[in-house]
């Protein structure tokens, strides 16, 4: 699929390269060494997910027979309700008066949007040819809010808003900011191959405007989805074996199980959360409905 142009300009902190341009520029700046140590914390009240690279190289080889995980992710109890944001007078036009983030999707107890992956899968399938993955800009939110993506690719941040907007990465654990990029009108498109060079979790984090966030969880092989909306996953041509199998959610933490693969078969599992345990979502210097209620109450 064509990506959508034009491809503005690309900042780095050593060198300022030009791209084409009418006059709009998207930017991005790489942070490197130790000034790109931060002293944030990353913005889940839930502990992320450890990913590391593999104790040996992950290594492609044909999967002949392989077996099939597939299943679904859901909650305990009914999903909790999201935080909404006022944004400033400036944004109301593009954004509205009140912005519900959208950090839950769910079909009654069935979680769609959370990253499910097997540990300890060391050979298998081929690699993706194409290894180029979006975080786009839209309705004033990222999309996706989480994904899974292959190390060594290329993120796209797309904006499909007019809003300005300004967006840190920072990779976890170390607290590191990796890049820096800013967009600012409607279809604009920046690429970075440096970001996903290696595995761990990448949190895309809004610094105008607070609210903006998602999550990158960057693995060295393919066996990796984000639920749907109703829940469900599957992967494939998966060697026989056992296995970890790992969902992944900011407000829901991580739940695992262990999984035995056999060969030409589908192994069905379902993984649970517990709903009730959900931390709550506050955008960084952004007022949710909630706050702006119980200030008025104290009053």
């Amino acid at each position: 699929m064509p990506l959508p142009s034009p491809i503005r300009s690309t900042l780095t902190l050593t060198a300022l390269l030009a791209a084409c341009s009418n006059g709009d520029k998207v930017t991005t700046a790489h942070a490197e060494g130790e000034s790109a140590r931060t002293a944030m914390h990353p913005t889940s009240d839930v502990p992320l997910p450890n990913i590391t690279a593999g104790t040996t190289p992950y290594a492609v080889s044909p999967v002949t027979d392989g077996g099939t995980v597939s299943g679904s992710v859901e909650l305990s109890g009914p999903p909790p309700a999201d935080s909404s944001v006022t944004p400033p007078p400036e944004l109301q036009r593009e954004c509205g008066a009140t912005l519900p983030l959208r950090t839950v999707q769910a079909q009654g107890t069935h979680l769609g949007g959370a990253v499910v992956w097997l540990e300890g899968v060391r050979r298998g399938k081929a690699l993706p040819a194409v290894r180029r993955f979006e975080v786009a800009i839209d309705g004033c939110q990222l999309e996706p809010r989480a994904q899974a993506v292959t190390a060594g690719g290329t993120l796209h941040v797309h904006s499909e808003s007019r809003m300005h907007a300004l967006v840190r990465m920072t990779r976890w654990p170390e607290g590191t900011t990796v890049a820096t990029v800013t967009t600012n009108d409607d279809g604009e498109v920046v690429p970075d191959d440096k970001v996903l060079s290696t595995p761990g979790v990448l949190e895309v984090r809004g610094a105008q405007p607070a609210w903006l966030r998602a999550w990158v969880l960057v693995l060295d092989h393919p066996y990796a989805a984000t639920t749907a909306a109703a829940g469900t996953f599957s992967l494939d041509s998966v060697p026989a074996g056992q296995y970890k199998l790992v969902a992944w959610h900011e407000r829901f933490g991580r739940v695992e199980q262990p999984v035995t693969v056999t060969a030409g078969q589908t192994t069905s599992v379902t993984l649970r959360f517990g709903a009730p345990n959900a931390a709550p979502i506050v955008a960084d210097s952004a007022r949710t409905a909630g706050d702006t209620a119980a200030r008025g109450r104290r009053r």
